[in-house]
């Protein structure tokens, strides 16, 4: 069992016979324009784009939907209240430092 094809003058038609009114423009090369609601089709075609969106970007959605465990290992913590940090060691002195190459040097030059 077929179907007869429709054209988009009978599809209008039967619009028509429904009191569905138009909301999509007619082709370029159509001689009579149809009159359409712009602001209905304005709408339309807001919530197409925002569904178009949504699809596209479902890879990635669900992609990070998988990744949601390890999705804290990815944010910066903030950084430690100054108060809580301990204060830092002095730092050595170059005669402190030398001191100990020093003695690093004689405990390798002596023979054991």
């Amino acid at each position: 069992m077929s179907t007869k094809p429709t054209t988009p003058t009978a599809n209008r038609a039967d619009f028509a016979k429904w009191k569905i009114k138009p909301v999509i423009h007619g082709c370029s090369k159509r001689r009579v324009e149809i009159k359409r609601d712009r602001a209905l089709h304005k709408q339309r075609n807001r919530i197409k784009r925002m569904f178009d969106d949504l699809n596209r970007n479902r890879a990635a959605a669900t992609r990070y939907n998988q990744l949601a465990s390890s999705f804290p290992g990815m944010i910066i913590p903030p950084p430690p209240d100054p108060d809580s940090i301990p204060p830092a060691r002095p730092k050595k002195s170059l005669e402190v430092h030398a001191n100990e190459l020093h003695r690093i040097i004689v405990v390798l030059r002596c023979p054991h």
